[in-house]
């Protein structure tokens, strides 16, 4: 059992393909991947659905992504769990 089988009865689970991946748009400019752009990302599908604060989980990539949520949004979380993060150099 996967992390989403785990939490999806208890939870409303926000699966995002994010921004350069999936079917999510893939800018060209460096800047787009800076960590302000990527979390107004996560602050727009928020406010998209109407979610005001959440619990945040991120893995990799994602939980990168909520670290640069604490720095410029930290008022959307209640709580962050990030794991399987990787030292920026």
């Amino acid at each position: 059992m996967g992390i989403v089988d785990a939490l999806k009865s208890d939870y409303k689970l926000i699966l995002v393909d994010a921004r350069g991946h999936g079917q999510s748009d893939k800018p060209h400019e460096p800047a787009a991947y800076l960590p302000e752009p990527k979390s107004k990302d996560i602050e727009a599908i928020l406010d998209s659905l109407g979610i005001e604060t959440t619990h945040y989980l991120g893995y990799s990539m994602g939980g990168r992504f909520g670290l640069d949520l604490v720095l410029h949004a930290p008022h959307r979380l209640r709580s962050l769990v990030a794991q399987g993060l990787h030292q920026r150099r």
